[in-house]
């Protein structure tokens, strides 16, 4: 597996405050678009991905792979657009240590487990650059709302 991106931050509440909010923050940190759940575990979205002047619609599925609460949560996320010219399976990892006592530590991981050529060979920095948003989205909206 390729690392796509990878942070670790804290943020000022326990351990059960920063679960409570982190799949909200999770949805709220990409703008997906008719979103439609499959289950408690998952669900696809449209995302329209910008390239420079293009916009490319892009599906995206979403299934809940571990989720210990309040500790870890990991999903496999699979992106798919082009007639299946653009293609990507990651998995993302966000493991929340911590205690009743602040501050909580959050380290998050995205791996690609598989890419099509043209991802990888003309936009992996597109992929990086996105992932690298998402995660620095969702470290925003976790500090604003545990506030």
């Amino acid at each position: 597996m390729m690392i796509i991106a990878e942070k670790t931050f804290r943020v000022a509440g326990s351990q059960e405050k920063i679960w409570e909010f982190l799949t909200k923050a999770l949805l709220r940190s990409i703008p997906f678009e008719q979103v439609e759940f499959t289950d408690e575990r998952g669900f696809s979205a449209l995302l329209r991905l910008k390239i420079g002047y293009l916009t490319l619609p892009t599906k995206v599925t979403v299934a809940i792979s571990n989720m210990v609460e309040p500790e870890t949560f990991a999903a496999k996320i699979s992106l798919s657009g082009m007639g299946g010219i653009i293609q990507l399976d990651q998995v993302a990892r966000f493991d929340v240590k911590g205690s009743d006592k602040a501050p909580t530590e959050v380290a998050a991981k995205l791996e690609a487990e598989r890419m099509s050529p043209l991802l990888h060979t003309f936009l992996l920095w597109k992929v990086k650059s996105f992932a690298r948003d998402f995660l620095n989205n969702v470290e925003r909206l976790l500090k604003d709302w545990v506030l």
